[in-house]
């Protein structure tokens, strides 16, 4: 298995002091970025022009296989506590937290939780996870080697 500069280990978060680990996961996207633009600021007498960089935010959607867990309906009520609320992810567990320009942690909404059926009609077989970024991220500072 070839090495990533992200880590190499599955996607975890954490909310409430609680370690979430994500395993049987797909990382779909993880380049969706979205870009809210620039604030320009033109003179009115010389027609001087500053630009401010908003930044990247960030979606992160991830394809979870439930039916590979050995109690699936233990680890959807365990997602479900925390849908909709503000969490730290790792992109890899392996790696940082995803970070903003100033190192601090950045939070990201758990914003989806999709539910899709595939053997049975009971509990979810699969879910479609999305995290949207609350500020803009840099994700050089979500490096494996980064901070060593």
């Amino acid at each position: 298995m070839q090495n990533s500069i992200f880590g190499i280990e599955a996607p975890q978060f954490e909310a409430d002091s609680e370690i979430i680990l994500l395993d049987h996961v797909v990382i779909e996207r993880a380049n969706d970025s979205f870009y809210y633009g620039d604030i320009i600021h033109e003179s009115v007498f010389n027609r001087y022009i500053v630009w401010t960089d908003m930044g990247d935010h960030f979606n992160f959607r991830l394809l979870m296989y439930l039916f590979k867990y050995d109690n699936p309906q233990e680890k959807y009520d365990e997602l479900k506590l925390y849908h909709r609320s503000l969490v730290k992810l790792w992109r890899r567990r392996d790696g940082q937290p995803f970070r903003n320009n100033n190192d601090e942690i950045v939070l990201f909404r758990f914003d989806q939780m999709n539910e899709s059926f595939l053997h049975n009609v009971k509990y979810p077989d699969v879910l479609t996870l999305v995290f949207k970024s609350q500020d803009p991220i840099d994700i050089s500072k979500t490096l494996v080697s980064y901070g060593s």
